[in-house]
């Protein structure tokens, strides 16, 4: 029990960490002054280190985290730990893709040019860390969780009831551009690999037409 206790403790804290990091995405400095002080008080964080901040949640979250699952602790505590770290990947997915985040990268595009992260480069940045080789990365049992996490995620940004800002038609770019993968790999894998990229092209296939049928009536 208290094992079962502490691994769980230090599975919070490992996400904790890494959740900080992606804060810096789309983030914002404070910088507090008094009354006399001149300059901004809120700034953007520039595009280089919110880079390096997704390249370190990639490292640490999108590629397995497979320290987390040591035989001598799991054998004895009562713990999926596979299904949990799949869980926490796709947690990150949702948080790497919040409508908050992107809509205050799209401002900060308008507002604070000079030092953007453009949101398209961004989910081509997103899309790249969690799909990499598609024929390669269907392979494995992580990956092809973490890639139906994303396709759901870019579906419900797609549909999306409040679509004043770019975000839909900006899922639905990275959409079309996952199914023409998907399908391209399809050709060149077998067995669950290749289900898992079909099914992906066709779950793709059938949020977009729904999503036009939506337009036509609307």
């Amino acid at each position: 029990t208290d094992l079962e206790e502490l691994y769980g403790e230090l599975e919070g804290q490992w996400f904790r960490y890494v959740n900080h990091v992606a804060g810096v995405i789309g983030g914002v400095r404070a910088d507090l002054k008094t009354a006399d002080q001149a300059g901004p008080v809120f700034s953007p964080v520039d595009r280089a280190r919110q880079e390096r901040a997704l390249e370190f949640i990639e490292e640490q979250v999108l590629e397995a985290p497979l320290w987390l699952l040591e035989p001598e602790i799991l054998e004895r505590i009562p713990v999926n730990g596979p299904e949990r770290i799949q869980r926490r990947q796709a947690m990150m997915v949702n948080i790497l893709l919040s409508s908050s985040r992107l809509e205050r990268m799209l401002e900060v595009a308008i507002t604070h040019p000079d030092v953007a992260y453009p949101v398209p480069a961004y989910l081509d940045d997103v899309r790249g860390a969690i799909w990499g080789t598609p024929a390669r990365t269907a392979t494995d049992p992580y990956r092809r969780a973490m890639q139906r996490a994303h396709v759901t995620r870019l579906i419900e940004l797609l549909n999306a009831e409040d679509d004043a800002t770019d975000v839909p038609s900006l899922a639905r770019a990275q959409l079309t551009q996952i199914q023409a993968a998907a399908n391209a790999a399809a050709a060149s894998t077998t067995g669950i690999a290749r289900a898992h990229l079909r099914d992906i092209s066709e779950r793709i296939e059938e949020a977009l037409e729904a999503e036009g049928r939506k337009l036509v009536n609307w």
